[in-house]
């Protein structure tokens, strides 16, 4: 696991690359080697117009900023959601390490967890997809 300054560093840099369309960015120093490779693909248009009645209802979970994705509170904790659980509106579905702050993340719509797209402990950017989600409401 890596420590919250270098968290930090990578986040920050992971914006840099974004900030300035970088495709490709790599330092060194000390002990730290950081390689960050962004994918530019055209293929998005034509996926998106391929896209299933119900691929095109899911709504996304997105990252707020860059940092460490935690899917649950603690190392021992089970994960805040699973695929096929239903979330309320602004209920919390995992937690963003960034700087020594965990910030929580949460749903802005209520519905069904369809895909969880970012593993435990994975580095994220901001506005990066982390969960699909089928928005409706609870069946009673």
């Amino acid at each position: 696991m890596l420590d919250s300054s270098t968290v930090g560093i990578v986040g920050q840099l992971l914006q840099f690359t974004k900030d300035y369309g970088l495709e490709e960015l790599e330092v060194a120093t000390g002990r730290l080697r950081v390689h960050i490779r962004r994918s530019r693909t055209s293929a998005i248009a034509p996926a998106a117009s391929r896209e299933s009645a119900a691929t095109a209802r899911l709504m996304h979970i997105s990252s707020p900023l860059a940092g460490v994705f935690y899917r649950r509170p603690a190392p021992d904790a089970p994960p805040y959601v699973e695929v096929g659980q239903w979330v309320e509106e602004g209920e919390a579905v995992g937690i963003v390490e960034a700087m020594k702050v965990f910030n929580e993340i949460t749903s802005d719509w209520g519905g069904r967890i369809v895909q969880i797209l970012m593993d435990d402990a994975q580095l994220v950017e901001a506005g990066q997809r982390l969960m699909a989600l089928e928005p409706g409401e609870a069946e009673i």
